[in-house]
């Protein structure tokens, strides 16, 4: 799944919507071209877009003075949505007519076992997911119809930096007929996912969770990061598996 723009949403809104508030006081009404003026607000997008550290602006255009604050809201929202549908079509065109995306991205159909790699030599591992059997003596335990699981992961920093772990997260969801996976945690062999690793260094890391029987075995899990570079146009890496039941 196609994750929300919303770092680009917000470079969009802020450089075009405020010019809702710089109309000119009289409310004359647009003598102007909305053409020009919409193609004013693109030049401005683009502006900020490439320096979103530069100050907003603040003051009208020449070319969309005279227009109301309702017909600047009106240019301003139409601009908005139309570069966030170019940004969502240039995200879809890296996608094949069998979903499956295309070049080296493999963040769809992964499967418990396999690995995904990102561009920074950052790799994530889903190892297992497994029924938790085992609980220390103030640890909660699932209720009747209930199953908790445990999702092992392995990280690999490939990159030259350290990487923040605090900025990876995991969430899991039942992959059967729907059904809320919640958080769960179980002291007893748990390695939660935070800290920092250094470049160079692997290491594996736990998440536990919690579902209704009745939603059956099956887990899609995915994986976030989140950072500076994050880029919320490309999808994250998602694997499937069965939880291993005790014994098995």
């Amino acid at each position: 799944m196609i994750r929300p723009a919303r770092a680009l949403l917000t470079t969009l809104t802020l450089a075009v919507l405020p010019l809702a508030g710089c109309s000119a006081a009289d409310g004359s009404g647009g003598t102007q071209s909305t053409t020009t003026c919409k193609e004013t607000m693109r030049d401005l997008v683009d502006e900020a877009a490439a320096n979103p550290d530069a100050p907003t602006v603040t003051t009208t255009p020449a070319a969309c003075e005279g227009f109301t604050d309702a017909e600047l809201e009106d240019m301003a929202g139409d601009v908005v949505a139309e570069q966030l549908g170019d940004a969502f079509d240039d995200a879809l065109e890296t996608t094949d007519v069998d979903g499956e995306t295309a070049g080296t991205d493999t963040s769809s159909g992964l499967k418990v076992g396999e690995s995904y790699a990102y561009d920074d030599g950052f790799t994530v591992t889903v190892d297992s997911i497994s029924e938790i059997t085992e609980f220390g003596e103030w640890d909660e335990r699932p209720e009747p119809g209930q199953t908790a699981f445990r999702v092992t992961v392995t990280f690999d920093n490939g990159t030259a930096a350290p990487v923040d772990l605090d900025d990876v997260f995991l969430e899991a969801e039942g992959a059967t007929n729907g059904g809320a996976v919640e958080y769960f945690y179980v002291e007893a062999g748990s390695k939660e996912i935070a800290g920092r690793i250094d470049a160079g260094v692997t290491t594996t890391k736990t998440s536990d969770f919690v579902i209704d029987d009745a939603y059956g075995s099956k887990i899609l899990i995915t994986v976030s990061r989140l950072g500076e570079d994050t880029d919320w146009t490309v999808a994250d890496p998602e694997w499937t598996g069965t939880i291993t039941k005790a014994g098995q």
